[in-house]
């Protein structure tokens, strides 16, 4: 499987490391994007340091992103592969099992 690296926080106010992942497949109804630019912003340092209640770790801040469709999850037809998008993802940062992703200029429904 295809690997990629992310600049994590293991734990709140930790340092950040350098770890490779495995490159996730996207759900039905879903989008991955290849991440060509990514801001970071006050919210990350606030969930950086554990101060938001529900945010997972290891945590990968920047969650402003704006990419190209790589891989389209089932039900989301050819048409879209390759187009850009950006978006804001919130699946990463919190509990919530049915995640979001609030893109802009994409039509996408979620962002894997």
């Amino acid at each position: 499987m295809d690997t990629y690296r992310v600049a994590q926080v293991a734990v709140p106010s930790g340092p950040f490391s350098l770890v490779e992942r495995e490159v996730p497949r996207p759900g039905p109804g879903h989008v991955r994007l290849a991440v060509e630019a990514c801001g970071i912003c006050h919210s990350d340092d606030f969930f950086v340091s554990g101060g938001m209640p529900g945010v997972r770790f290891p945590l990968v801040p920047g969650h402003e992103v704006a990419g190209r469709s790589e891989e389209l999850g089932e039900g989301n037809g050819g048409s879209d592969w390759g187009r850009r998008a950006r978006g804001v993802l919130t699946t990463a940062l919190t509990d919530r099992p049915e995640g979001a992703c609030r893109t802009r200029e994409s039509g996408f429904r979620g962002v894997a």
